[in-house]
């Protein structure tokens, strides 16, 4: 089946459940906080952020001192205190003794060691017991280290690449293999286990089969996906409770990576990643979470924390795209030094995510154009809101029962009405994610006769 989705078809719903605790809607966040009063961007944005999100690395475990002690449970109080969903970005396995570098092979020989996978998990408990509470909390595990190990399979001519029990692991713990599928699963249930409240979540990267959505035909991006979501449903991703996926980790502005094309017309573009991320969710059964968006607008100088990006600009005009696809939420934030951040971007982020959280406001300057019989022609004047859907109708004849009719985006309509006579009719805007405006002032309109009737015969099959 084809859903249509904005600039292209989708190939389907997805059916993954919505956690409990989140939004039954698209959520958008950053990783702007503080714990000093008055310096917490998100909080000053006067914007109510659903997300905000945090690394930690094995430093934060290793030496606690110099993260200030707790600093996961103060992350986590601080964000629920205002009104956030704490999103921790667990970076473990790179600083995990012993340091070999950032590659499948090193990580490979780390997990065979019965040492470093005890630390491993202890951190990884250590963190969920101090974020344990009664509010949700999202650990985001190791981003790039799922991503790595598929694609170490895929670059040695793996005989099963999406299947993680080839590796080895030292884990020793009762009921769970020694190997990766084991490991994988065994993080999962470590962090449920130690805060009921946690939500787990595993990174689905694009290039694990060393094949880009953007460079391959469309009828190729279900199958990558579905490779994706097999490698990461063996690991703990059948017991884990979201996905996150990433757009890209730089401004396209710097010049580390490419131009999107937002008009959708040539790759790389939106519609590519999202076809990807809706295949993607259908095959995991799992909602997704977009993360670490570039921050840059169109309006920035290309200089450092300044640096010029389209894809903010365009989630925030196609919301719905992406939450259709199965995406929850949307979380800013720059992936290196010098990238754009939502406190550097002029204003961009949070002057779009306060018309992302408010419903449009009421259309201005309803007119009647002309009526003949029975149909109207109304016109008002467009509305601006970048997420802006469609307008809603609404008529009433004298004392009579309303009724409401919904449209395109354009900002004209032809109504066609049942009976002659006086009709008061208004209008409100719709946005992208089903929310309405007021109701504008109305206008009269007369017909002068009643539209035709055609009874159609319903044949019933048993």
């Amino acid at each position: 089946t084809s859903l249509p989705l904005g600039a292209f078809d989708i190939l389907a719903p997805t059916d993954g459940a919505i956690p409990a605790g989140l939004p039954r809607r698209l959520g958008w966040g950053t990783n702007q906080w503080s714990e000093t009063p008055g310096q917490d961007w998100q909080v000053s944005s006067g914007v109510p952020w659903d997300y905000v999100y945090q690394y930690i690395t094995y430093e934060w475990y290793s030496d606690p001192g110099h993260w200030g002690g707790n600093f996961v449970g103060r992350f986590a109080q601080q964000a629920w205190g205002k009104g956030y969903i704490p999103v921790i970005s667990a970076y473990l396995i790179l600083g995990l003794p012993t340091t070999c570098g950032e590659s499948p092979g090193c990580y490979a020989q780390k997990l065979q060691n019965a040492g470093s996978v005890s630390k491993y998990l202890a951190a990884l408990q250590m963190a969920a017991t101090e974020a344990k509470g009664s509010k949700p909390v999202i650990f985001h595990i190791d981003p790039d280290f799922y991503g790595f190990m598929q694609q170490n399979k895929y670059s040695s001519n793996a005989a099963n690449p999406d299947d993680p029990s080839s590796y080895p692991v030292a884990l020793n713990v009762p009921g769970y293999a020694n190997n990766l599928a084991g490991f994988g699963q065994r993080v999962v249930d470590v962090i449920h286990s130690a805060a009921p409240n946690a939500l787990v979540a595993l990174q689905a990267r694009k290039w694990p089969t060393n094949r880009d959505p953007h460079t391959v035909t469309a009828a190729e991006v279900p199958g990558m996906a579905r490779s994706t979501a097999a490698f990461l449903q063996a690991m703990g991703g059948d017991r884990a409770d979201l996905l996150f996926v990433e757009w890209s980790d730089r401004d396209s502005g710097s010049g580390l990576r490419p131009w999107w094309d937002t008009t959708n017309l040539n790759l790389p573009r939106p519609t590519r990643a999202v076809l990807w991320e809706n295949a993607l969710a259908a095959a995991a059964h799992r909602r997704l979470m977009l993360w670490q968006v570039p921050a840059g607008n169109m309006n920035l100088n290309n200089t450092c924390d300044h640096y010029q990006d389209n894809r903010a600009a365009y989630l925030f005009s196609h919301p719905r795209d992406a939450y259709d696809s199965g995406v929850l939420a949307v979380m800013f934030g720059g992936g290196a030094s010098c990238m754009t951040s939502p406190a550097t971007d002029g204003g961009f982020i949070a002057a779009q995510g306060a018309i992302a959280y408010n419903a449009p406001a009421a259309p201005s300057g309803l007119a009647v154009l002309g009526s003949a019989g029975a149909t109207v022609t109304l016109r008002w004047n467009e509305n601006t809101e970048p997420d802006r859907a469609g307008y809603r109708l609404r008529y009433q004849q004298g004392s009579g029962a309303a009724g409401t009719l919904d449209f395109s985006r354009a900002n004209r309509a032809t109504l066609l009405r049942p009976s002659a006579g006086s009709w008061q009719i208004s209008v409100a805007a719709l946005d992208a994610m089903g929310r309405a405006s007021a109701f504008s002032a109305p206008v009269s309109a007369n017909t002068t006769a009643g539209a035709a009737r055609v009874l159609v015969p319903v044949a019933r099959r048993p």
